[in-house]
């Protein structure tokens, strides 16, 4: 039986995190040969990441050539807590299996060498893509916070805290799907004390307020920091900033969130009011949970926009009789619907026709550039070059008419080569050099050279082809300007009525 491309990928992936999983968990590793270049069966490349909590490698399984992310607690590091914190990612990524969370292939913590490998994902961070992008369309941020709120969902449900949730810890796979990262200060519910009293962990822009103040922290500070995510995604900022750690810290403790809606004029209620839960100062008011969210999400519909309320927006008016008549008049007017299609074709045809003008100035400049090389080509000897410049001179002469007198003061010539090439170049002037008929039709009746005779019935033909198009162009534009005209005198016509 024959096995398909894609069946043969994903069988050849499945076994090879099969076989680096087995490695790990049986510890086949030679620490001797822990150096800057290898960590045996690991060639590493190049760096392409560094934190608090190690560094991390492009490198190479040596067993099969396939490329991971190698990630190093650097041996000089003694401090407890942080080898503490780097062991516990290792645990928590071990016990965590989920499309959207990266997948970890197991590591070791033998003596002082700690490193874990892990899918290399090459699409990027997704604070890169917000950088490079600036705000996101609410339709397209929905699907990113879907993926971002099942990661912590799954997370969640197994009792694991991220503690960092921010844009740069979501990495981007070559098929669009985020990954939650960097669980270097995720904690296991039964394992707050790796904290240091007080010290608040974390990124400042995203931070919940509990985190702020030290406290032991639950799901809902990750849920408050999907909140600050999802704000900068939608608006291009992050929902609190300043120009230091105690501003920023500042207004999470203090300042009310602001909402989308604010910025993002055509954000939808169910977005706008989900994310204002989120950044609810207090742990209670947020949603209890990832998976209320990703309900929520669902609902999540383009019908139902945030909107201004009137009376806050506008002052209490009395209608009087007079506004009232004036009302009736302008809904009597505009019982006179113009339909769509006419608007439409109004506006479009215009723009057209400017680009149509625009096009023409192109060639016109063109034309100037290309003229005295043609004119040089004219005057060779060389069959071939001086019918290619007539040719070309009878173009430019549609958007420069006095270029085709280079053409025409050789119309009177007794050489009947020369007389075929200005022909040939008047032909393909067209309707441009239409002046020039009655020399054109007295070479037709009157020249003993056959090939020019020839030559003039063909320019002929294109006098009386190319003047019918220029006529139906300059009918069209008239007729387009009439109906632009027409429509403006109905708009004015419309206000004036109105009032």
């Amino acid at each position: 039986m024959k096995i398909c491309r894609t069946g043969r990928s994903f069988y050849s992936t499945l076994s090879f995190m099969i076989t680096l999983e087995f490695f790990f968990k049986f510890q086949i590793i030679d620490v001797s040969k822990i150096n800057k270049k290898w960590i045996w069966p690991f060639e590493l490349l190049e760096k392409i990441g560094e934190g608090g909590m190690g560094v991390v490698y492009r490198a190479r399984y040596v067993k099969n050539d396939k490329q991971v992310a190698v990630k190093i607690l650097p041996e000089e590091v003694t401090d407890e807590i942080v080898l503490g914190r780097f062991d516990r990612e290792l645990e928590i990524l071990r016990k965590l299996r989920h499309p959207n969370i990266v997948h970890s292939f197991g590591g070791t913590t033998e003596g002082s060498h700690r490193f874990y490998a892990m899918e290399i994902v090459e699409g990027g961070s997704f604070d890169k893509l917000l950088e490079h992008r600036g705000a996101l369309p609410w339709e397209l941020a929905v699907k990113y916070f879907q993926q971002i709120t099942a990661a912590l969902q799954y997370a969640h449900s197994h009792d694991v805290t991220h503690r960092d949730v921010k844009p740069g810890n979501f990495l981007i796979s070559s098929n669009g799907q985020l990954k939650l990262s960097d669980f270097g200060l995720a904690t296991f519910a039964a394992a707050q004390n790796l904290t240091a009293a007080g010290k608040t962990m974390g990124t400042f822009r995203y931070m919940s307020p509990e985190q702020i103040r030290g406290k032991n922290i639950g799901a809902r500070a990750d849920l408050y920091s999907l909140g600050c995510v999802m704000y900068e995604v939608l608006t291009g900022e992050p929902p609190f900033d300043g120009t230091s750690a105690a501003e920023i810290l500042d207004q999470h403790l203090n300042k009310k969130a602001p909402r989308v809606s604010l910025t993002v004029f055509d954000c939808p209620a169910e977005l706008d009011l989900l994310i204002s839960s989120l950044l609810e100062k207090s742990p209670e008011k947020r949603p209890a949970s990832a998976e209320q969210i990703q309900q929520r999400l669902e609902t999540v519909s383009p019908v139902k926009m945030v909107s201004v309320n009137q009376t806050e927006a506008t002052r209490d008016v009395q209608t009087t009789p007079a506004m009232e008549t004036r009302k009736e008049r302008l809904t009597d007017f505009t019982i006179w619907k113009t339909p769509n299609w006419v608007i439409a074709t109004l506006i479009a045809v215009p723009l057209l026709l400017i680009g149509w003008s625009l096009q023409l100035q192109q060639k016109s400049y063109a034309a100037d550039v290309a003229l005295e090389s043609w004119k040089v080509a004219w005057n060779s000897p060389d069959e071939k070059i001086q019918r290619e410049a007539a040719i070309a001179l009878g173009k430019i002469g549609r958007v420069r008419s006095e270029v085709l007198d280079v053409l025409t003061k050789d119309l009177n010539s007794t050489d009947p080569a020369q007389l075929e090439m200005v022909l040939v170049g008047l032909e393909a002037a067209g309707g441009y050099a239409v002046e020039h008929k009655k020399d054109v039709y007295d070479l037709l009746q009157n020249s003993p050279e056959p090939e020019v005779r020839y030559q003039a019935k063909q320019t002929i033909d294109a006098f009386e082809e190319n003047v019918s198009s220029r006529s139906t162009i300059m009918q069209f534009m008239l007729l387009t300007l009439l109906g632009v005209a027409l429509f403006a005198v109905y708009i004015i016509a419309g206000k004036k009525f109105a009032n």
